[in-house]
């Protein structure tokens, strides 16, 4: 119970929705010096639909997205965009699906994470 209570005050602390909180900020394992842009978002039209695609994570975060409390069932998910292991598909599979969710009083959590890049790691593996 005592964790619970601790959970959710810090969670509490980024109560506004949308708020987007560094998971942490050292430097990546294995790294080095950046050669490629880095937290690139491309806009690129998809049939009638736009969609943005995140390139070159280095900066891991966590974007809250909280419902209305009238409709908040309590219930949270974390979504992890997909993009092929090479990008983030941060639109349409991240916070589309979080306002979709938050629609039907659901929490979401969007994950902005890191991916193996050879102009970023040493050895991408």
């Amino acid at each position: 119970m005592k964790k619970l209570v601790v959970a959710l005050l810090f969670i509490s602390q980024f109560a506004l929705a949308q708020k987007e909180i560094p998971l942490y900020s050292v430097a990546i394992p294995n790294s080095q010096k950046p050669t490629s842009p880095i937290d690139t978002t491309l806009t690129k039209n998809v049939g009638a639909n736009k969609i943005e695609i995140l390139n070159g994570v280095i900066n891991p975060t966590l974007t809250i997205f909280l419902p209305d409390p009238a409709k908040a069932t309590g219930s949270a998910v974390i979504i992890c965009p997909g993009g092929g292991y090479s990008i983030l598909a941060t639109s349409h599979e991240g916070y589309d699906v979080a306002k979709r969710l938050n629609e039907e009083g659901i929490a979401a959590f969007v994950l902005k994470y890191r991916l193996p890049k050879g102009g970023i790691m040493i050895d991408k593996k």
